[in-house]
């Protein structure tokens, strides 16, 4: 990367260019990613009881889910941006996601 030339600005990036850096601007919070799931696997630490993992959100990512094990016990956790979701909602949410992995993936009745 250091021996990478620097790339010209390309052709006509004068004000059209700064129309499209403020669209991106106003843009960002719709783009990229839409969920981000993260597992840490089964943990050991010994001592601890208790453990849940909160997956950091970044860009456009809306909601995350997270996953940690910790004696045979798999905790998960759902976080989205507060202007997005409320706490009722996000539980709602993460016990469909529970209901699906529980009935093996299969959809359960639509309601």
């Amino acid at each position: 990367m250091r021996s990478a030339p620097v790339q010209p600005a390309a052709a006509g990036a004068g004000a059209a260019g700064g129309l499209v850096g403020v669209g991106l601007r106003l843009l960002a919070p719709r783009l990229g990613s839409t969920l981000l799931v993260s597992h840490l696997g089964e943990v050991t630490a010994p001592g601890v009881a208790d453990l849940a993992f909160h997956p950091v959100t970044a860009g456009g990512t809306g909601l995350a889910l997270g996953a940690v094990g910790l004696g045979g016990r798999t905790v998960l956790t759902l976080r989205g941006r507060a202007r997005d979701w409320d706490q009722n909602g996000l539980e709602r949410l993460l016990e469909a996601v529970l209901g699906g992995l529980v009935a093996g993936g299969r959809p359960g009745p639509a309601g």
